[in-house]
């Protein structure tokens, strides 16, 4: 009895079920009507969008379904309703999504943000998310339509916020602390600059181009020329064109400042000599302007010591400093005569006077090729057809002075052109110095790499073009090598050009002088004692540096031709050359010259030396024995 009192009754549930049914069987026609011409009143943009959504939804759907359907239309319809008097705020933070990159532009990429940062981009785009929800029904199409794509564009701001916060949250956030300024050139206002490129984000690698700039033209300003240019890039990369773009604007700026130019391909007489304004400088080809060393020896001594040593180490081999200290000073002993003929009856003389001096004799083989170089420059009268100039006169040129270095010949000018070189430079800084933006001269020097200076010449060179108003605009494939007895102040030029560079010492080096970039990472560990006694787990929060190459090496060989990364005092920037209108002309070059006077001068350095007439005689000897035996 007491089982019976306590099961429920089942059959009374049965009964109202089945009531139910009846009713709504009965009553299914006019339901079905009702659900069918039920519409949702477009008080609002939402109320739009639920009525299309029922109507698309809703045909052919069964009973419960649509009375399900009506039920989450209605309630999305009404939930923007009370947002209708806020509808100004929704659209003002609905700007929120363009604010995301400027932020990012700020912070960094929005993966680099942190949780609350990322939280708060979250409610920010979600609120303007809401503007097209509350956008009244009223409005005109064309709105509602714009209100639309701009409540989309935040809604997807929102969601991708969202997941970045998640995924911050269970890696740990992550923030830039440390890297490399992005950005262009700073030009002062009363200084004016040229333009060498674009901006071209796209040139940097993936993981740093939200760092770069966004866009614009890259000028350098006029002002900081004298600290130095140098350009970096492989055959075919547009190393040339940049040069040609640097030169123009240099021309129009000071068109009455002399430019000492490097043309190791001949392509700049080519495309820029005029010879009413212009000088070419070439030992080996007529017409040539000439230039009176012997005399500057006497009327600015104090070029002479540097001279002597330019004209050493231009045919240094090897790190051997003590042999060429010796020849530069037996150099300076020729160099006291009046005359050169004069200098070599001395020089010629030394074999024979000291036939078994073996030092003395080293000295003399090793200083022998400088006084070539010496000589050779000093007898460029008799192929020049004109008056020999003195440095000095070069300096007051107001053209071009081409150093014509034909290939087919290069070595044998390679000597006299880093005299003339040194001898340039140094009369130019030895002179007073000038006010900011003024130009004294320039010195545009081609496949850089082809002069190896003393080291003393370098450094002061490097070191005094600044306040002398002496710009050096070098060009080359790669970085000197210091293995290779390789030297270039240019490679610390306050302004650089890398381009495609395919040497990897090369690439590593531009790597490093990009610098690199450090983060910052929040990260939480979760420790289980492995103890049966110890309850529960403990939480440790750590901070974690992580660094990343700002401009990988590799990525200095990828570079298509035209592109470049400049590095200069105040960052980094990306872009891609101007176009430069110059061509090469039809123009034949001037004629070659033997120089036979210079091989008459070197024939008698070494005829008649008794040192090889005894290895004549013991070779001689040692043949006789040969052929008794």
């Amino acid at each position: 009895m007491a089982e019976n009192e306590s099961s429920p009754c089942g059959w009374e549930f049965v009964l109202m079920v089945a009531l139910i049914g009846m009713a709504l069987q009965k009553n299914a026609p006019a339901m079905e009507r009702r659900l069918v011409a039920w519409e949702v009143a477009p008080v609002t943009a939402a109320g739009v969008a639920a009525r299309a959504a029922y109507r698309r939804l809703g045909q052919g759907a069964t009973l419960g379904k649509k009375a399900c359907l009506n039920v989450a239309v209605n309630l999305f319809a009404k939930s923007a309703n009370p947002l209708r008097p806020g509808v100004g705020w929704f659209g003002l933070l609905s700007l929120g999504v363009f604010l995301c990159p400027l932020a990012a532009r700020r912070m960094g990429s929005l993966r680099y943000w942190n949780t609350e940062w990322l939280a708060a981009a979250v409610l920010v785009t979600g609120a303007g998310a809401c503007f097209g929800l509350a956008m009244p029904a009223a409005w005109p199409w064309p709105v509602l339509w714009v209100g639309g794509v701009w409540a989309f564009a935040n809604t997807g701001a929102a969601l991708f916020c969202l997941c970045l916060a998640i995924w911050s949250f269970h890696k740990g956030s992550k923030r830039l602390h440390h890297g490399p300024a992005f950005k262009l050139p700073m030009m002062s206002k009363p200084c004016s600059g040229f333009t060498v490129g674009r901006v071209d984000p796209k040139i940097m690698p993936g993981h740093s181009r939200w760092l770069a700039s966004g866009g614009g033209d890259i000028q350098l300003p006029f002002n900081r020329l004298s600290c130095g240019l140098t350009v970096l890039g492989e055959k075919g990369a547009g190393k040339s064109r940049l040069l040609f773009a640097i030169h123009d604007a240099i021309r129009r700026q000071h068109p009455n400042v002399p430019i000492l130019i490097h043309d190791p391909k001949s392509e700049w007489y080519r495309t820029y000599y005029d010879p009413k304004a212009d000088l070419f400088f070439a030992p080996h080809f007529k017409g040539t302007a000439a230039w009176s060393l012997w005399r500057d020896f006497r009327e600015v001594p104090e070029l002479r010591h540097e001279l002597l040593s330019t004209c050493v180490y231009a045919h240094q081999d090897r790190d051997d400093t003590f042999w060429m200290d010796q020849a530069v000073d037996l150099l300076h002993q020729v160099s006291g005569f009046k005359t050169l003929s004069k200098a070599a009856d001395y020089l010629g003389d030394i074999p024979h006077q000291h036939p078994d001096d073996e030092f003395l004799l080293s000295v003399f083989g090793t200083a022998k090729l400088g006084f070539l170089d010496l000589a050779k420059t000093e007898l460029m009268s008799a192929i020049s057809g004109a008056r020999p100039l003195s440095i000095d006169d070069f300096l007051r040129q107001k053209g071009r002075i081409i150093l014509l270095n034909n290939p087919s010949c290069a070595s044998e000018q390679k000597g006299a052109f880093s005299l003339f070189l040194s001898a340039f430079l140094l009369r130019a800084l030895s002179l007073p110095d000038v006010p900011e933006g003024t130009l004294r001269a320039v010195a545009i020097i081609d496949e850089a790499l082809t002069f190896n200076l003393p080291p003393d010449v370098e450094r002061r060179i490097s070191t005094l073009c600044r306040s002398k108003g002496v710009c050096v605009v070098a060009g080359a494939q790669r970085l000197p090598d210091r293995q290779r007895n390789e030297r270039g102040e240019w490679r610390t030029a306050e302004h650089t050009f890398a381009m495609k560079c395919v040497n990897q010492d090369t690439q590593r080096e531009l790597s490093r002088k990009a610098g690199s970039l450090l983060f910052r990472r929040m990260a939480q560990s979760t420790t289980t004692s492995a103890s049966e006694r110890a309850a529960g787990q403990s939480h440790t929060r750590s901070e974690q540096d992580l660094s990343q190459e700002a401009i990988p090496p590799e990525h200095f060989g990828r570079l298509s031709p035209r592109e470049f990364v400049l590095f200069h005092d105040q960052g980094i920037v990306t872009g891609r050359t101007v176009e430069v209108g110059r061509e090469q002309r039809a123009v034949a070059l001037p004629p070659y010259e033997l120089r036979e006077d210079v091989r008459r001068i070197s024939m008698g350095l070494i005829a008649d030396m008794p040192a090889q007439k005894e290895d004549e005689k013991e070779d001689g000897k040692e043949d006789g024995e040969d052929e008794r035996d």
